[in-house]
């Protein structure tokens, strides 16, 4: 599979149908182990056809005087473009239509294709592989099931097994300088992730490549609380966090390192490229495979690096080792309806570990007539600066001093009137960024002391109460005949 523009300007056509008159003879296709002998033209899709020979007789006397068969595999390589596999094997089918007529037949049944007089060719390597996998690309072409035949069709390796040392030897050095470059590019573009790979003897005069991939998330050393002991196991239970729910995308070989000098702390785990999604496989024969499997470990692993290092604090923080772990743990009993307030209302801004922020709202009524103020007055007061903190000291009096903490909550006000009283509701405020002392004060807020009608109506009404008497003049302030002149004048 090719990009057209690519093709017309190869073959300096203006159409398909000419540039297929171009290209019958020669290579095509670009290759920089030889780039004096082929095209330019890069490929951006491929899959093989293999070459394989039938015979009327399944001990033929020479390899070479069969019936010459394109078997098309099953595997693609380079970008996954849905329908090229497809497409070569219906022009394979329609291009051997007398070929596949002819193929021979079982002595007994002759509707049964007898695949002990096939020979596959090439080297031993194989995409589909083995006796089941040859058949299975035979079902391909033909259309037909896998009962229609019967056998199995051999493999011809005299040509790779006529390889001498020194091509081997080549063989070994054009492998270690692609994947050489191939670990350098992904190297250079993985954000989280690195790639390995060894070229190694496969005890047969011949080699394959080992290939291994890592990912690695890196937190701010402020962000944690303390690190696991080197006894327990909470480092390694960390895998199952991403495994379960992504797969068994990873390994269980996984370790916290401290970088010092960066004040960083670093996770490091191996992944497991024989996950199906990954390739299934941690050895390669070719260069190419090895490519497939950093190209997988891109999108499926690096691209999701920022759900797994969420995934990661979620559950270091649960236990204890980095900040927000009293957070989590809050909002999750929230939504498990484990924390109930009376006078609250308590709500988070997400499910379970995906909440950032809580809220606890409480209302309360304040009454004109009851402070004999004028209403527009009365507004003015609740909704000044002064008043909003003075509320917010006096609600979280109680709290602060139980749990022992300098710490104050976030509180927002709104005021309203609502049938000729002022509504005014208190909104605290906590989040995932504050210390663990913030959501345990948070806690003690709306479990505490203050989650009591009574109690609220206290402290609401004193606070008021001191606002209204701070705005008399001080003259005033202990002459009660005065005061209540006063008072009639405000709600003139």
């Amino acid at each position: 599979m090719v990009e057209t523009e690519d093709l017309l300007s190869e073959t300096n056509t203006g159409n398909i149908d000419s540039a297929e008159q171009e290209i019958q003879e020669g290579e095509i296709f670009y290759d920089d182990k030889r780039p004096m002998e082929t095209g330019d033209i890069r490929p951006i899709s491929r899959t093989r056809i293999r070459h394989v020979r039938y015979y009327d007789t399944d001990t033929p006397k020479r390899y070479d005087d069969g019936q010459d068969v394109g078997l098309p595999e099953k595997r693609v390589y380079g970008a996954g473009i849905p329908g090229i596999v497809d497409r070569v094997t219906d022009w394979a089918r329609s291009s051997q239509e007398e070929v596949i007529a002819n193929m021979p037949k079982d002595e007994i049944d002759d509707e049964i294709i007898d695949l002990n007089k096939f020979m596959i060719f090439g080297g031993s390597y194989e995409d589909t592989a083995n006796a089941e996998g040859r058949r299975t690309l035979m079902v391909q072409l033909t259309g037909l099931d896998w009962a229609d035949f019967q056998g199995e069709m051999k493999q011809n390796t005299d040509t790779e097994d006529d390889l001498d040392a020194d091509l081997l030897g080549d063989v070994r050095a054009q492998y270690e300088q692609q994947c050489s470059e191939i670990e350098e590019h992904f190297n250079m573009r993985l954000a989280a992730c690195t790639v390995n790979y060894e070229i190694q003897d496969d005890g047969d005069e011949g080699v394959y490549i080992a290939g291994g991939a890592q990912i690695r998330i890196v937190w701010d050393a402020d962000e944690w609380s303390k690190l696991p002991n080197s006894w327990d196991n909470v480092t390694q239970h960390s895998v199952s966090a991403i495994n379960d729910i992504y797969g068994d995308l990873l390994l269980d070989n996984v370790y916290l390192s401290i970088d010092r000098g960066k004040n960083q702390i670093a996770w490091e785990c191996a992944i497991n490229t024989e996950h199906p999604d990954l390739g299934g496989s941690s050895y390669y024969a070719l260069p190419e495979e090895f490519q497939q499997m950093c190209e997988s470990v891109d999108t499926v692993i690096d691209d999701k690096r920022d759900a797994f290092e969420e995934t990661l604090t979620n559950y270091f923080a649960r236990e204890g080792y980095m900040q927000g772990g009293a957070f989590i743990q809050m909002a999750v009993d929230i939504e498990n309806g484990e924390i109930s307030s009376y006078e609250w209302d308590v709500e988070t801004d997400g499910e379970y570990e995906d909440s950032y922020e809580v809220y606890a709202n409480h209302s309360h009524y304040y009454d004109p007539e009851e402070y004999n103020i004028n209403p527009d007055v009365l507004n003015d007061i609740v909704e000044s600066r002064d008043f909003k903190i003075a509320l917010r000291s006096a609600l979280l009096e109680s709290p602060r001093k139980e749990i022992d903490t300098q710490y104050f909550l976030q509180m927002r006000l709104t005021a309203q009137e609502v049938g000729g009283e002022i509504k005014v509701t208190v909104t605290f405020v906590t989040n995932r960024d504050e210390p663990d002392e913030m959501t345990e004060l948070f806690k003690t807020l709306i479990e505490g002391e203050m989650d009591d009608e009574d109690n609220l109506n206290v402290v609401f009404k004193r606070v008021l109460a001191q606002f209204i008497k701070a705005r008399e003049p001080a003259f005033m302030q202990t002459n009660e005949s005065v005061v209540k002149n006063w008072k009639n004048f405000l709600g003139s």
